[in-house]
């Protein structure tokens, strides 16, 4: 019965006539002092755990590691693969089920372990001498030259063991992008290898848009292994729709430019990571301020950018029969939805602690923030056009200091944002139900809708993307009504509208009125008043309505297509 010494002179003896550097750095390696917390599992074979504080994470299985080995090899599906790349080798179980499985090796294997002492001491254990000194085997441990990468042909795959991966994700990655670097052939600048995240919004569009532009896409999920996915892609870049917080990280570690186009506020999300801000990452924001909030917290490449649209989706087009004429029409949300955490969080909260809170300085602190959410909702509902709230905490420092008795830090950062939910909620239901006292109007949308009012009405459910342009062309006027937190950008929708050479209004926001100019190619108004006066003028002079749409639309096709936007992101990347 072989020994452990036996086994493991057996096992160097054959590393040594592949590589002599990393059998003797193995051999030297097999004294000193294992940095994990190595067991004995049922089958007798030895395992190791990882202590990271209260938890305690096993690398192998502590049943059978080498049944466990078996079943990952056969999950990966290695069948026709040129290069197998092994990320954390271990005590090496995974070498030993390939061992079994394949007399010859049919496929060039690039393994790599941070830990040349715990590799060593499952040299102990288990022969694998037949794969150590095949040509066809090339180890990387420690700290190993790394200038000596064998030749990656495809299909590559690759195998992960994830503890070990993401405790030195630094060093596979830097494996990992050497293996890629090697995959990537010379090729026009002009045809592109992208990885796509799927996405809901916007993802028909832009994979179609990227793939008329010539350019090879390949779509992703942001969940999962996605370094292992991004590293089977080999992606010249990384495009998603708002920022996802693996991928940038995935993309970080392998040194792949990433681009976000972002179509969400920040105040709805909470992405202000600096964790995640890297040279890699790429951010093209709607809100001027959304880009100052990422580049406050370091990041290098946040811009402010307009996107466009979809001219393939959204040009003229002559209505379908039966189709609605309107005189005026809205798409959108209500927002109803986006105020249940303040409405069925927040607010009931406070209440159930000022009527039962034993504590009375507690009960009448939360009655204060009470009052002063309704307080600060009433002044900025007093002008829907002008956002208030920010300076309107600001201004009570005081107040602001007594919420954090009540709320987390977390909780009090995001109560402005709560609070201009609730704010462009109401806007959107106050202006509709306003402008449906006077004239005919078109929703489309939620159910939330319903608590609008106003006798000329007429609500509409949800509409499929590929039949907006329809309502829009149908409609004398299409109105846009902005988050009162948003007053920098131009949505998606106005691009949409104009696109379609179908007139916009609008309430005013500074990009607005910097792309478009007011009256002449779109409808901008900054009081209900002055939406009023407008309503009247473009629906008794259609002519000049008109005119003014087909002024947009030739702007919007010049400089504001997906194609055209995308161009602009892709050279900006790839600088």
């Amino acid at each position: 019965m072989a020994t452990h010494n036996s086994i493991f002179a057996e096992n160097i003896e054959a590393l040594r006539r592949n590589d002599s550097r990393m059998a003797d750095a193995l051999e030297n390696a097999a004294a000193s002092v294992i940095p994990y917390q190595l067991e004995s599992s049922r089958s007798g074979l030895p395992t190791f755990s990882i202590v990271n504080g209260a938890k305690k994470r096993y690398v192998h299985s502590k049943v059978d590691p080498l049944l466990e080995a078996a079943k990952m090899l056969v999950a990966s599906d290695v069948e026709g693969v040129r290069t197998l790349v092994i990320c954390g080798l271990g005590l090496g179980y995974i070498l030993k089920a390939i061992e079994k499985y394949y007399k010859t090796l049919p496929f060039v294997i690039i393994a790599i372990e941070r830990s040349p002492e715990v590799l060593a001491e499952g040299l102990r254990h288990i022969d694998i001498s037949s794969i150590l000194g095949n040509s066809n085997f090339k180890l990387f441990a420690g700290d190993c030259a790394d200038d000596l990468i064998p030749t990656v042909r495809e299909p590559v795959r690759y195998i992960f063991i994830p503890p070990l991966f993401s405790r030195d994700e630094n060093y596979y990655a830097h494996f990992l992008r050497r293996v890629m670097k090697s995959l990537v052939t010379e090729k026009s600048r002009k045809t592109l290898k992208i990885a796509l995240h799927i996405y809901p919004f916007l993802f028909d569009s832009l994979k179609r848009t990227l793939r008329n532009m010539g350019h090879d896409v390949k779509t992703i999920r942001g969940s999962g292994n996605v370094v292992r996915k991004l590293s089977d892609a080999v992606p010249d870049i990384v495009v998603s729709v708002n920022l996802q917080p693996e991928l940038a990280h995935a993309c970080k570690l392998l040194h792949i430019p990433y681009a976000v186009i972002g179509i969400d506020a920040v105040v709805n999300s909470e992405l202000l990571d600096p964790g995640l801000a890297a040279d890699s990452t790429h951010l093209f924001l709607f809100n001027k301020s959304d880009a100052q909030l990422f580049n406050d917290i370091g990041y290098k490449n946040a811009f402010h950018f307009p996107l466009g649209t979809d001219t393939d989706i959204f040009k003229p087009v002559c209505p379908p029969p039966g189709a609605t004429a309107s005189d005026i029409s809205f798409v959108g949300h209500s927002f109803t939805s986006d105020v249940n955490e303040y409405r069925e969080s927040i607010v009931p909260n406070l209440t159930e602690i000022v009527s039962s809170a034993s504590d009375t300085g507690i009960a009448e602190a939360s009655e204060r923030a009470l009052f002063f959410f309704r307080e600060a909702l009433e002044k900025q509902c007093e002008d829907h056009f002008t956002y208030t709230l920010d300076s309107f905490f600001g201004a009570n420092p005081e107040r602001v200091s007594e919420l954090r008795k009540i709320f987390s830090c977390e909780t009090v950062g995001t109560l402005p944002v709560l609070l201009g939910k609730e704010a462009s909620c109401r806007k959107r239901l106050e202006i509709i139900s306003n402008i449906a006292a006077r004239y005919r109007i078109d929703v489309y949308g939620d159910d939330g809708w319903r608590e609008a009012s106003g006798r000329m009405l007429k609500l509409h459910g949800r509409v499929p993307y590929g039949k907006l342009p329809d309502i829009y062309c149908a409609s004398a006027i299409n109105l846009n009504i902005n988050r009162v937190y948003a007053t920098d950008p131009v949505p998606l929708r106005v691009f949409d509208i104009a696109a379609c050479g179908a007139f916009v209004m609008s309430d005013r926001s500074s990009d607005l009125v910097d792309i478009f100019e007011p009256d002449t190619e779109i409808g901008v108004f900054s009081s209900l008043r002055e939406m009023h006066e407008k309503i009247d003028f473009f629906l008794d002079h259609p002519e000049q309505r008109k005119a003014a749409a087909e002024r947009a639309r030739k702007k919007v096709v010049e400089k504001y297509s997906l194609r055209h936007r995308l161009d602009i992101i892709l050279d900006l990347c790839l600088e």
